[in-house]
């Protein structure tokens, strides 16, 4: 089994946390078997309508191709070849095309990955010349992965990224993984347990070291599977900001997705959200 990427390192912890929570937006998603998915979304506060425009097309030994038209006016295009190197070697480009201004971007990357090691850099590149440089390494050692990732956008003295992470998995049910993002501004510990085949539970935590304006956060969050095609998700954070969701089918084709979040603390005057998805399949 592969080692994991960088961004997978917690990933089972903030899905708890970020799947099936959409405040202040009614969103529809439709996706089709022949590769194709479309994404509106309403923003209830603003009354602003954004949208995009997925297809993809494989080639059996040839690769993917994917193209994307998001709004305002982004027109983006991808190409993977997964393993036509060699199995453990992943290669990718991509173009972005802005027809509105007219500016354009274009990205470069390559990924190894065998049972030990997880490693992969990326170049994207503005057609004005300014270029950004991504790295990043998993690296297996027992039931323990460290991960670092590293980023430098043009002209910067010092790195918009410096991060490192340590997982631990626990079993088959529990891990946790401590770290440390713009090295040390920030320290952060995240738990996940699967409780059973219906209940995950999940904890996140942060402390800001010199960051005045979020010095630390602290939440828990659960999923419930109420059955094969049904979740209720709740979460709960330090300021007694409660979210909910309910995920649940209409038919075969079709499920909704209601969210909310409650301010406990200030029940009669605090900043309510409500949210709505629909996810349809044809």
């Amino acid at each position: 089994m592969s080692v994991p990427d960088y961004g997978e390192l917690g990933k089972s912890a903030r899905d708890v946390f970020r799947e099936g929570y959409a405040y202040d937006l009614a969103k529809l998603k439709l996706s089709a078997k022949l590769g194709v998915e479309a994404d509106v979304a309403f923003d209830l506060r603003k009354s602003e309508l954004t949208g995009s425009f997925l297809g993809k097309y494989s080639a059996n030994g040839y690769g993917q191709f994917t193209g994307k038209l998001s709004s305002p006016s982004a027109l983006t295009g991808e190409y993977k070849l997964n393993g036509f190197v060699s199995e453990n070697v992943d290669l990718d480009v991509g173009y972005t095309f802005n027809l509105a201004d007219k500016f354009q971007t274009c990205r470069v990357r390559g990924k190894f990955h065998n049972s030990l090691l997880h490693a992969d850099g990326s170049i994207t590149k503005d057609l004005d010349g300014d270029a950004v440089l991504h790295g990043s390494a998993v690296l297996k050692l027992g039931k323990l992965l460290l991960g670092y990732q590293a980023e430098l956008k043009p002209n910067g003295s010092r790195l918009s990224k410096n991060d490192l992470t340590l997982g631990c998995e626990i079993g088959s049910s529990a891990a946790l993984h401590l770290r440390c993002l713009r090295i040390p501004k920030e320290l952060g510990l995240s738990g996940f347990y699967s409780v059973n085949d219906k209940l995950d539970v999940a904890v996140d935590a942060k402390l800001g070291i010199g960051d005045e304006s979020r010095p630390w956060y602290l939440g828990a969050g659960l999923a419930y599977k109420l059955d094969n095609q049904s979740k209720l998700r709740l979460k709960l954070d330090k300021n007694i900001q409660l979210g909910t969701s309910l995920q649940m089918p209409l038919n075969e084709e079709a499920k909704v997705t209601l969210a909310m979040s409650l301010d406990l603390a200030q029940p009669a005057s605090g900043q309510h959200k409500v949210g709505i998805g629909l996810d349809l399949e044809v």
